[in-house]
């Protein structure tokens, strides 16, 4: 009983909401007549792997500690979980990889998410705010310049995307353009991805459980939900 009442519902209700978003999005048509998304595509497409990852964000950080981020040893053992959760991600993403479908795997990326994460995971609420809040305004920026960079050193050697827009074992037999795919130029750039796990783990270092913290999110996510409806917004896709 103890262990079940320091569970946050919201974060679980969130968890499957994402999950039957991914769900949806591997059986359901995402595109209609004409090339138009569905109202599936619409309410799901690429919004269910945004979700997951900030989902991801949160798990690491109350699993590193909630709002007192771990230190020294036991920091380094959580740090060595998650490389290993990471590792078993890339080998399941490199296999799922070899299977044709119409998504792209993400499983790939996300191990290098969780990988490139480490270095935050003993920051404290302030420093880790002020990383997403940068890496939120320039990681696009970044990803603007050095997309061009990467076509133009790439194009030389006939390298392009990958294969069906997803990392397989194959993929390894051309090295850059696999990391060039999972940084900056694939589906899900880890680049700019790492801001949906850094937004996760500084939502995870508050205290969640007090009904203040839970109302001020709820506000947060009404106001972003109306200012996208009076000015518009453009929704988030896979390509």
């Amino acid at each position: 009983m103890p262990a079940l009442a320091q569970r946050l519902p919201g974060i679980d209700a969130a968890r499957g909401i994402a999950l039957l978003g991914m769900v949806a999005t591997h059986i359901l048509p995402l595109m209609g007549a004409g090339a138009e998304p569905t109202p599936v595509g619409l309410l799901v497409s690429g919004r269910a792997a945004a979700l997951f990852a900030v989902l991801a964000g949160i798990g690491l950080a109350l699993s590193t500690g909630k709002q007192t981020p771990r230190q020294g040893r036991t920091l380094r053992a959580g740090q060595r979980s998650v490389s290993a959760r990471a590792l078993v991600l890339l080998a399941a993403g490199l296999t799922l990889g070899m299977v044709h479908v119409n998504v792209a795997v993400i499983l790939v990326q996300y191990a290098a998410l969780f990988l490139c994460i480490l270095p935050f995971l003993g920051l404290r609420l302030p420093a880790l705010a002020a990383w997403a809040g940068g890496w939120i305004l320039l990681s696009p920026v970044a990803g603007y310049l050095l997309r061009p960079l990467l076509a133009e050193h790439l194009a030389p050697h006939g390298l392009g995307r990958l294969a069906g827009g997803s990392a397989s074992w194959d993929s390894l037999q051309q090295p850059g353009l696999l990391l060039a795919d999972i940084f900056v130029t694939g589906y899900y750039p880890v680049l700019q991805w790492i801001s949906y796990l850094l937004v996760g783990l500084v939502l995870g270092r508050l205290a969640l459980h007090r009904a203040g913290v839970q109302l001020a999110l709820l506000g947060a996510w009404v106001g972003s939900g109306f200012s996208r409806l009076m000015f518009g917004g453009v929704a988030a896709d896979e390509s």
